[in-house]
């Protein structure tokens, strides 16, 4: 039977997870550390790992078909400047864990980095009362227009339109407010991104929000595009939702 390793990870500065983390649970050994599991953080900073029932360490206190893992989990945050995953975190260990019964740990961290923007707003039904419980998710359109001209007298825009990129997410409290960071360094032009990619590497987003049902069935708004967004304050985007679409 299947037991788990849960709980959540807090994140210092009021900074929400996301999906840019994730859990790995380990068993500490004398040798080598065997490695029981890895999972994503959820956007409310929880996480749930399963292992099954095996032969972990033996406990000398028990009988010798008794073997009870030593465990300890590891909190790591995907650096997107470098593109690695980067420890964050580690809990202390759990010794001696009875593999019949779950293991809560919960963890604060704080992230290496705080060059953070802050997408966030207030999500209402169109009478005013807030809705709480909705996943807001960030986009970033990347648009480009690129000016073309056939003549000397003529010149036309011509709208180039990528695949949005996802920045982040969160979920409407009981205010209905929500609050997203994503990493400013992503837009930033360095020397490395200029070699790689040219001067396309520097650029502001354009930013739009979905707000997603609770039963994660489908969409129910899409924001208009705030283009070309340059606020360190942070960048505000209220949604009001039609309750016919609910």
């Amino acid at each position: 039977m299947a037991r788990k390793i849960y709980g959540k990870v807090q994140v210092e500065g009021g900074i929400a997870p996301g999906t840019m983390m994730r859990v790995l649970a380990w068993d500490a050994d004398i040798d080598e550390d065997d490695h029981m599991g890895v999972t994503q953080v959820e956007p409310d900073g929880s996480y749930s790992i399963e292992y099954t029932d095996t032969k972990w360490d033996w406990s000398p206190t028990k009988a010798v078909s008794n073997w009870r893992p030593d465990i300890y989990i590891v909190v790591e945050w995907f650096n997107q400047r470098n593109e690695v995953w980067q420890q964050v975190a580690k809990s202390k260990v759990y010794s001696d864990q009875d593999v019949r019964e779950d293991r809560e740990i919960n963890l604060a961290v704080t992230l290496p980095h705080t060059n953070t923007r802050t997408i966030y707003g207030w999500v209402t039904n169109e009478e005013g009362p807030p809705l709480r419980g909705f996943t807001v998710t960030a986009w970033d359109e990347k648009t480009k227009r690129i000016r073309a001209s056939t003549s000397p007298d003529t010149q036309e825009e011509l709208v180039d339109q990528e695949p949005a990129d996802y920045l982040g997410s969160a979920v409407t409290d009981d205010n209905g407010h929500y609050r997203i960071r994503y990493a400013a360094s992503r837009f930033e032009l360095t020397l490395d991104r200029l070699m790689r990619e040219g001067i396309e590497a520097y650029r502001r987003p354009d930013i739009f929000i979905k707000v997603h049902r609770k039963d994660e069935a489908g969409i129910l708004y899409r924001s208009p595009t705030r283009q070309n967004i340059i606020s360190i304050t942070g960048c505000r985007i209220d949604a009001e939702i039609d309750e016919s679409r609910m």
